[in-house]
């Protein structure tokens, strides 16, 4: 049964999502990693995915000016890195310099994969669109990566304030 409420309470309803960082490269020459709910495969073939970031991230700048990143899907163990990249501007903190993650480069553009993450993909910048206080950014994938350890739970933003967790599956 459904009852009438107020958008801002019953889109709380929407919780647990999928968390992505996208890895980008800014104009300091520094990789700056930034965190992501708002994420969908936008296409099968070729593989794209489209993400929403806000109009006045500073991310947003850097992946318009760059036209490439990664798209990493982080692992459980990851969260306490991803709350903190959530919590700074890259504008002001090399956010892998205060906390760091193993990385290695990219093949296919001037990025970072993250290797304790569930999988990464290479990506181009396809097109944006505006969408009220956002952008919906789709991006091309070039290269994928999945990590060896096939056991890995992907990271979920499990209710509002950057409450994360693995999602574990009921029996």
């Amino acid at each position: 049964m459904q009852k009438k409420s107020e958008n801002n309470v019953a889109i709380k309803r929407k919780y647990p999502e999928p968390v992505i960082l996208i890895i980008v490269k800014d104009k300091h020459g520094k990789y700056n990693p930034v965190p992501c709910s708002w994420a969908m495969v936008a296409s099968g073939e070729p593989l794209m995915f489209a993400f929403a970031l806000a109009t006045k991230r500073y991310s947003l700048e850097a992946i318009r000016r760059a036209g490439e990143f990664v798209i990493s899907f982080p692992s459980e163990s990851m969260a306490d890195e991803v709350a903190y990249y959530g919590s700074c501007s890259g504008d002001n903190t090399d956010k892998f310099k205060e906390k760091p993650v193993p990385t290695e480069k990219a093949e296919s553009i001037d990025c970072l994969i993250l290797k304790d993450s569930v999988a990464n993909f290479e990506c181009v910048l396809d097109c944006e669109y505006a969408a009220g206080d956002h952008i919906i950014i789709t991006a091309r994938v070039l290269k994928a990566w999945e990590n060896k350890e096939s056991d890995l739970k992907r990271l979920f933003n499990v209710g509002s304030g950057r409450k994360l967790s693995g999602v574990t599956e009921k029996k």
